[in-house]
């Protein structure tokens, strides 16, 4: 999962670090025992008893990160899962400036690139933190790059990341980096063909799925590459097979573009990632249709383009949510996800526009486009609903699906004012929503807690100066059952039970 205190776009760091080094080298097998850092001062309350002899005898099983109280640092440390109040006997770690974390599969460990800094990234350590025993270990290498999110194998053994080590615009290179958990030993893989920058990563059996887009998509008015899903074999260290996307993605040049200063579009497509059957759903941002790629054989089918159909459970769907009317859109952006079992695809999308107003001031039109609900075993489009506006989160269970909606204000020059935030709470097998939470920001869910079947929502008020918030949804009721305020504007969970 992509963890940022501050958001840096991969663009921006190309263009702010044409001259950082070049990728990590891979550490001697004669290197010194990488130090152990000891949990830092001050404590998050200075009502908590931090001693390790006030630990409860139950091991965490939530961590909360957010501001230290300065505004440049973070800090992370257990909280009760019951009250989401710090648990004693711990001393909070740093998590530095901003950062990229998993939790190992047995919850054990959590690995953390932390970047101390806001200017670049640039100077990172990797850190493996031990739950149970709460010691910090950093690894005895630096990180001068930005990374992709981390991805644990199946057992915890070994962890996988992407990382660029040249950011020449023409020829800008991700190598595939992987990480021995239990030794700390780093290797590099392999390297990318040149031209791309990674936006997935996901560890897909015994290969490791990379997608990378084009950094310039177009080169004397010619496209340069498309859009390629690359399927590695990280014991034998190369490409076992391509998958050339037959959709666009990455910036264009708009003909339609309101404003010759920015002509272009930022085009992405969904992605929406069946492990357990091996397949990747891409849901085209420019069209309704869908792609359908094979993580074993490297083979794609499609494109699809789902039509609706009428059952007892399309009723349901009209009868209990809101359902929209088709629009066959062009998107600037898709999100997708898949259910647990593999046999719904949720898609949805967002189009925004630049159109110069009666005033003569150029506004932002944002569009929400139509959730649908597909059936992956016909291809067929179950039911549609009104548009989300931020990612779509799917329960472990598969009976919950969390998604935001907001409303636009148009009416200010420039980029549209988000207004009226709601989380949505859909019963996937019912076809109703159970609930639609108003909130103060927009709502970005960071974990699913399997075993209560909870969502830990963050939320951060609209505004320049704010407070984050964190809540804990029951998703069978829709009801929030816990809420934790922040002294500041970040929070972060994360979840070390087994999903």
């Amino acid at each position: 999962m992509k963890r940022r205190y501050v958001a840096a776009s991969i663009a921006a760091w190309l263009l702010a670090s044409a001259c950082t080094p070049g990728g990590v080298a891979a550490p001697s097998p004669s290197r010194p025992p990488e130090p152990v850092l000891a949990s830092y001062t001050p404590a998050p309350s200075s009502t908590i008893d931090t001693r390790p002899a006030a630990r409860p005898a139950t091991p965490p099983s939530l961590i909360l990160i957010d501001d230290d109280g300065s505004g440049m640092r973070l800090r992370g440390r257990p909280i009760d899962p019951n009250t989401l109040a710090d648990v004693p006997g711990y001393a909070p770690i740093s998590f530095e400036h901003h950062y990229q974390a998993a939790v190992s599969p047995d919850g054990k460990t959590i690995a953390a690139v932390l970047w101390p800094g806001g200017a670049a990234d640039s100077g990172a350590s990797l850190h493996l933190i031990d739950t149970a025993a709460w010691v910090d270990r950093a690894l005895a290498f630096k990180i001068d790059t930005y990374t992709s999110a981390l991805k644990f194998d199946a057992g915890g053994s070994a962890m996988y990341w992407t990382q660029m080590t040249s950011s020449a615009p023409n020829a800008s290179t991700s190598a595939l980096m992987r990480l021995d958990v239990a030794s700390g030993a780093l290797r590099e893989i392999m390297r990318l063909p040149d031209g791309f920058y990674v936006r997935e990563i996901a560890v897909a059996g015994p290969r490791i799925a990379v997608y990378g887009e084009p950094i310039l998509v177009l080169i004397d008015g010619k496209p340069r590459d498309v859009p390629s899903l690359f399927l590695i074999d990280p014991v034998a260290g190369k490409i076992a097979s391509t998958i050339r996307l037959p959709i666009r993605a990455g910036q264009y040049q708009d003909p339609a573009a309101a404003n010759s200063d920015e002509p272009f579009r930022l085009i992405s497509p969904g992605f929406g990632w069946d492990l357990p059957r091996s397949r990747l759903f891409v849901a085209d941002a420019e069209s309704n249709r869908i792609f359908v790629a094979d993580l074993r054989t490297g083979q794609i089918r499609g494109p699809f383009e789902p039509r609706q159909r009428r059952s007892m459970i399309d009723v349901l769907w009209s009868l209990f949510g809101t359902v929209a009317e088709a629009k066959m859109v062009a998107s600037t952006q898709q999100e997708a996800v898949v259910s647990p079992d593999g046999k719904r695809l949720y898609v949805s999308g967002l189009r925004s526009d630049f159109a110069k107003g009666q005033d003569g001031k150029y506004h932002e039109n944002a569009m929400p486009i139509d959730l649908r609900i597909i059936d992956t075993e016909d291809m067929s489009e179950i039911a549609r609903l009104g548009g989300a506006t931020t990612t779509l989160w799917i329960s472990p269970d598969g009976a919950a699906l969390l998604y935001g909606t907001n409303r636009y204000d148009t009416s200010a020059e420039g980029y549209a004012s988000r207004l009226d935030f709601k989380l949505h709470l859909l019963d996937t097998a019912g076809a109703r929503e159970i609930a639609a939470l108003p909130f103060d920001g927009m709502p970005f869910l960071t974990t699913f807690d399997a075993e209560r079947r909870l969502a830990y929502v963050q939320s951060l008020a609209s505004g320049n100066v704010g407070r984050a918030t964190v809540l804990q949804i029951d998703l069978s009721t829709g009801v929030a059952i816990g809420k934790r305020e922040m002294e500041r504007h970040f929070a972060d969970v994360l979840l070390l039970r087994t999903r």
